[in-house]
């Protein structure tokens, strides 16, 4: 009895699920006479990736990347350029200290309209690094910045609509499986004092 009840509380134990609390995000950004994407943030990686990227309607003309291109990375970054921890609970907002920056610069992006050259610069979700190299924070989450629309000119976007879902995502700790490796163990030592 000793040993079964053992087994069910270390078995129970081992077996609950021992998760952290990171969490995905999608996201859908549409300027009606720009770029809209879809794409993920992820609080566990600190990233927002681009999965699809057309271009609107409108009469701007703004560039769009190949399919080969996608997706597309962005690191979350403060205005000195520091990595910043997307909150596990986060709401969509992206302050006045923080966004997202490309991790290719613009030029070494496949885009379908040709090659830029205009700049160095990356491309930024609620944060913005101009053609001078120069980081602005005091954007937000309905501006992506600056996105080319010749080989050499780039211009800001402003969406219609942003919107963002959570979508709960539970990470496995690794201590699960060596609790679980360590109750066992215990349970064959009992079950081998009990025989003698």
């Amino acid at each position: 009895m000793t040993i079964t009840r053992a087994f069910a509380v270390a078995t129970t134990f081992c077996l609950a699920p021992l998760t952290s609390h990171a969490a995905t995000f999608d996201v859908a950004y549409t300027d009606n006479d720009g770029p809209q994407w879809t794409g993920i943030v992820d609080s566990t990686t600190d990233t927002f990736t681009i999965l699809s990227w057309a271009e609107g309607a409108g009469g701007i003309g703004y560039w769009t990347p190949t399919s080969a291109s996608l997706p597309l990375l962005f690191n979350a970054v403060t205005a000195a350029l520091d990595p910043f921890d997307v909150p596990d609970d986060w709401d969509g907002t992206i302050g006045n200290n923080w966004g997202f920056l490309s991790d290719l610069i613009k030029s070494d992006i496949e885009w379908q309209e040709g090659n830029f050259s205009g700049n160095n610069s990356h491309l930024g979700w609620g944060i913005s690094q101009v053609n001078n190299g120069s980081i602005s924070s005091s954007v937000g989450e309905s501006y992506f910045l600056y996105t080319p629309r010749s080989s050499t000119g780039n211009y800001l976007s402003t969406a219609n609509s942003v919107s963002v879902t959570s979508v709960p995502s539970p990470v496995p700790l690794p201590a699960a499986g060596f609790l679980l490796i360590g109750a066992l163990g215990s349970i064959s030592l009992l079950r081998g004092r009990k025989k003698s």
